[in-house]
């Protein structure tokens, strides 16, 4: 995780996946999506956010996901 600002030049879209059916990894997943949003090299760059495994019976919908990442708050 360290490096991958080195292959953020020249990035045109990212798209992040979350997986929605496991909340073990969540905070570390929010805390690596925050630090990519505020990386120079991507302020132009589009965002597709997919929400993985959404079918699972664990899973998140994705009003709760976009609350626990704030994504209305960006």
């Amino acid at each position: 995780r360290a490096a991958w600002d080195a292959y953020y030049a020249n990035t045109h879209a990212v798209v992040f996946v979350i997986d929605s059916a496991d909340d073990s990894q969540i905070q570390t997943s929010k805390a690596e999506f925050l630090t990519m949003l505020v990386h120079n090299d991507l302020r132009d760059a589009i965002i597709l956010i997919f929400a993985n495994k959404a079918e699972m019976p664990t899973a998140r919908d994705p009003g709760e996901l976009s609350e626990i990442y704030g994504f209305n708050e960006i």
